[in-house]
C-alpha cells in the first residue's frame, strides 16, 4: 500500500510476534507497534502515543525494532518534524512520502525507546545526542535471530552515520562519519 513503511518484526521468548510499521496516509508518521490479541486479531499498543508526549510536533519516518533474550523490546526511531516549510508528505515525491528528507539530514532525530512489558508503557534513553548542524542518518539497530540475540541484560548495539544525505556533485567526495553505539 501507498505510504507504508515495514519496520520490522520481533518476537519474544514465548513466540509473540511484533510487528512495527510506519503509516503516512491518510496523515503523515503514524507509527504502529501491533501483536495478536486474545481475540484472533491484532492489538494495538500505544507507540504513537509515547512519542507525541515526548516529542511533540515530531513524527516517525523509520523505526528499527529488536528483541533481547529477556524481552526487551529496543525501538530505534527516525523522527521528522511535521510541519516544515518544505514538507512534502503528500502525495510525496515519487509516490514515497518521506522522499523530501532527504534534501534536510540536519532535521532528522534518532531516539530510542523500549518496553519491557510488551509495549504497555515505553521509557526512552539518549543514546544518540542531535547534533542540527550535522545530518544523523541511516540508524541501523541489531537485529539477532537465533541464538545470536542479545545477551540478557545487554542492549543491541547501532550503527549511524552523520553528514550529508545527496548525491555527489560531479568531482566531489562526500566525507561522512560512521559510528559504533553500544547503548548501557
Amino acid at each position: 500500500k501507498p505510504g507504508i513503511r515495514h519496520c520490522g518484526l520481533a518476537v519474544d521468548s514465548s513466540n509473540r510476534p511484533y510487528v512495527v510499521y510506519v503509516r503516512h496516509t491518510p496523515d503523515p508518521g503514524q507509527i504502529f507497534l501491533v501483536t495478536p490479541d486474545d481475540a484472533g486479531g491484532w492489538g494495538h499498543r500505544p507507540l504513537q502515543q509515547s512519542i507525541e508526549q515526548r516529542w511533540p510536533g515530531l513524527a516517525a519516518v523509520d523505526c528499527n525494532v529488536s528483541m533481547t533474550r529477556d524481552d526487551v523490546m529496543c525501538l530505534l526511531l527516525t523522527l521528522a518534524p511535521l510541519k516544515h516549510p518544505r514538507a512534502n508528505w503528500s502525495p510525496g515525491i515519487h509516490g514515497r512520502p518521506a522522499f523530501w528528507l532527504r534534501d534536510y539530514p540536519n532535521i532528522h532525530r534518532v531516539v530510542w525507546l523500549e518496553t519491557r512489558d510488551g509495549g504497555r508503557t515505553f521509557a526512552s534513553r539518549e543514546v544518540i545526542t542531535h547534533n542540527p548542524d550535522r545530518g544523523t542518518l541511516v540508524p541501523t539497530l541489531e537485529r539477532p535471530t537465533g541464538f545470536n540475540g542479545a545477551a540478557a541484560g545487554k542492549l543491541p548495539p547501532l550503527l549511524y552515520f552523520e553528514g550529508l544525505s545527496r548525491y555527489r556533485k560531479p568531482g566531489e567526495i562526500i566525507h561522512n562519519d560512521v559510528y559504533y553505539v553500544q547503548p548501557k
